[in-house]
């Protein structure tokens, strides 16, 4: 497995979505830094790996690859 480096760039549109996506499912208490996280993973095509609880819960309703 190969970790790839990625530049982190914000897309406060897409952040706002994410969570508007979370509150309407019930999904409260998301950090700033998991939105932009989930984010940069879309938008360069990376997979997640974390045990972090919010990035089972985001993955429901939001697409992105986890391992």
């Amino acid at each position: 497995m190969t970790i790839k480096k990625a530049a982190v760039k914000i897309n406060w549109e897409e952040i706002i979505d994410f969570q508007e996506i979370n509150f309407k499912n019930g999904i409260n208490k998301i950090g700033l830094a998991d939105l932009v996280i989930v984010q940069n993973v879309r938008d360069n095509n990376l997979c997640l790996y974390s045990l972090d609880k919010h990035f089972e819960l985001m993955s429901r309703y939001i697409k992105f690859a986890r391992f």
